[in-house]
Parts: C-alpha cells; structure tokens; sequence
C-alpha cells in the first residue's frame, strides 16, 4: 500500500503528465492535418502561431548622422529561407519623384547604409536580391524624409 501512495505523489503526477505531452506532441507532429485535434482531444490546449512578420524592408534615418539612410532587408522572405548560395543586396534610389534613379553598392550584408543623399529630400529606396548569379525583381523598400 505504501508503494501506491508513492506513485500518486505531485512529483510522479507531474512526470506522467510530461509524459502524455511529449505523446500527443509526437502524435501530432506526425499527423499535421489533424493535429490540433488530436491534441486537443488529449485534453491540452493548441498553442497559438504567432502572426507577426517582419516586413520585407525597413528604412530608417541613423542617429547622430545626416544624408545617411538605413536599409534593413528581411532576407528570408526576398530570397528563400536555405540559401546556400553567396547573396548581394543591390540598392537603387530616387530624389526626382521616379525619373532618375541611383545605383548604390552592393552589399553582402542585409542592413546597410546609403549615404550621401541630399537633406531635406523626400527618398524612394528599392532594393534586389541577387542570389547565386539570379537577379531577383525590384522591391519598393519605401520613401523617407531625409533630413
């Protein structure tokens, strides 16, 4: 008798209720379909996806500097989440309402900075990501006021 009372103690309850997770979790990875039923048929709650997603650019002025904008470029969503091959972010920007466009550097990395641009300048970036040797199609990264 004093074994049984052993096995029902908080410590072992909360072991067997470990246990039954990783179960049904197994269970549900394994079936995807029907998952969220399969667990919630167990008893436990489906934990919700998270919706927030970054976006596919961000601009941003750095501070402490001016004629400078920052570019952050969401590589995952322009190129594909396993890119094994060497990335270049190419950059283009205008001043003149979509007339005339500058080319910037390219650059490995997905946060850069485009410099040299005129204060008080309304800016229009878009950016390219090339991977391998494939250009991919021009992204509207956005427009911001450099001052």
């Amino acid at each position: 008798m004093r074994n049984c009372v052993a096995a029902w103690c908080p410590s072992n309850a909360l072991r067997l209720l470990e246990l039954d997770l990783v179960y049904v979790q197994g269970l549900a990875d394994a079936d995807p379909a029907n998952a969220a039923s399969l667990i919630t048929g167990a008893g436990f709650k489906v934990a919700e996806t998270p919706v927030h997603e970054k976006d596919e650019t961000a601009l941003s002025l750095p501070p402490g500097t001016s004629g400078v904008i920052e570019v952050d470029v969401n590589l995952t969503k322009l190129a594909g989440r396993k890119v094994a091959k060497k990335i270049l972010v190419h950059s283009q920007y205008c001043i003149t309402g979509g007339t005339t466009w500058v080319k910037g550097t390219p650059s490995a990395y997905a946060k850069f900075q485009i410099s040299d641009i005129p204060l008080n300048s309304l800016v229009r970036v878009q950016v390219a990501v090339e991977v391998g040797k494939v250009m991919g199609p021009w992204v509207d990264a956005g427009e911001i006021f450099v001052r």
